[in-house]
């Protein structure tokens, strides 16, 4: 099928992007929004609307494949690209990326991801978002030539198996701790709730959250339910204890005595400022608490944006679960590869994304993760649970119907 013509839209992100270094130094919230100056160059404000650039590719016979460059929440930081500001991209993207992708006849998905990184120098250069954007628009458009789903796509070209159920979904709230918490629990989801433990204030909220929500489960859900507990601490473990190993252990170990019998992972439990410093001490603090025999899952997120990164942090074993946030890797193709990649390595596989995303971007990754199976897989866009987590289920749990009705045929 070839494309025809390329239409750009400057468009809306599900969420906000934040400046974390101005939280981290203390910025004051105000209602929804943070009081102080922004310290991380791009943010016009500490809390921001994000944006998307939405793509069309209208090609033979009348489909239109989409896609949506979208990028993180917590843009210019920890390696990852510049803040990916419509306005600013979209005449780059008219210029030298639309001449690329019209004319181009797309057959093989895995072919036509990497026709396009090779006209790009690899990727190279081009913001992660359009590579992100572009692939998704790819992969759609070989599904509706083909007449399957982006996950039969995938699964056929990667020689994998599919998924037989819906992946485990991982909701992650912002404001409203206790309510959004309740509506994990009377929803089941099967992780969460990440909480925005983005500043010192924060952490020793979350301190007080930890026997509540312990509590709380069985209250709402009985003893049936055992859901994961999954916390992103930004960095602010190491803060609270000085980056004393011994001190991160300890707490470590109290927390998972605390929330037992659920498992308990912590994401990001320092931020040391570079890649080899993080890959460092997270080595370390993983070897520690291995050594204790503790069950705490340690999950990697700055700093892993891509799979040379994530290839870093395995050979160092610096994780047992690595998050692919999806809009730092950029290219599906790249995406499908880091999943199978950080499986055969024997961790757990965490595909993320970003709550700052849209809805066209997290039903790719849907099929992506029908596709490679991933321990868990972010419930997104936006932070109000009940959204992110409805679509994104109901796109996996539509996707495996039809590809059972056809199996079944």
């Amino acid at each position: 099928m070839r494309i025809k013509k390329v239409i750009a839209t400057e468009g809306l992100g599900g969420y906000y992007w934040e400046d974390e270094a101005a939280q981290k130094a203390g910025a004051r919230r105000d209602g929804f929004v943070y009081v102080g100056e922004p310290l991380t160059p791009g943010f016009p404000a500490i809390r921001v609307p994000s944006q998307a650039l939405c793509l069309s590719l209208i090609c033979e016979g009348g489909h239109v494949a989409e896609g949506d460059c979208a990028t993180v929440q917590y843009g210019a930081r920890a390696g990852r690209d510049p803040v990916f500001w419509t306005a600013h991209y979209l005449p780059f993207f008219e210029k030298e990326i639309t001449p690329l992708l019209e004319g181009l006849e797309v057959r093989q998905f895995r072919q036509a991801a990497g026709a396009f990184d090779s006209k790009t120098g690899g990727g190279k250069g081009i913001h992660a978002a359009i590579r992100y954007g572009v692939t998704q628009a790819l992969l759609h458009a070989v599904a509706l030539s083909r007449g399957v789903t982006m996950a039969e796509v995938l699964a056929e070209e990667y020689g994998i198996d599919l998924a037989l159920e819906p992946i485990d979904l991982f909701c992650q709230l912002d404001q409203g701790w206790y309510d959004n918490t309740d509506k994990c629990i009377l929803r089941r989801v099967p992780v969460f709730p990440h909480l925005p433990i983005n500043s010192p204030a924060a952490f020793e909220e979350f301190q007080r959250y930890i026997p509540w929500v312990r509590k709380r489960i069985p209250e709402i859900a009985g003893s049936d339910f055992n859901p994961v507990l999954h916390f992103d601490l930004y960095g602010n473990l190491g803060i609270k204890c000085a980056h004393s190993m011994g001190k991160m252990v300890d707490w470590l170990q109290r927390t998972e005595e605390m929330l037992s019998p659920y498992r308990l992972i912590i994401e990001e439990p320092v931020d040391m400022g570079s890649r080899q410093e993080q890959i460092q001490l997270m080595a370390q603090l993983k070897g520690e608490k291995d050594a204790r025999g503790l069950g705490v899952i340690i999950c990697a997120d700055e700093w892993c944006n891509n799979l040379d990164d994530m290839r870093a942090f395995a050979h160092a074993g610096a994780a047992d679960m690595v998050q692919i946030k999806t809009p730092d890797v950029g290219g599906v193709q790249d995406i499908v590869e880091a999943v199978l990649f950080v499986k055969a390595k024997g961790l757990r596989a965490y595909l993320g994304g970003t709550c700052a995303e849209t809805f066209t971007s997290r039903r790719v990754m849907a099929h992506v993760a029908l596709a490679t199976q991933p321990d868990q897989l972010l419930a997104a866009p936006g932070m109000g649970i009940d959204e992110g987590y409805t679509f994104t289920y109901n796109e996996m749990a539509r996707a495996l119907a039809i590809i059972g009705e056809r199996r079944n045929r």
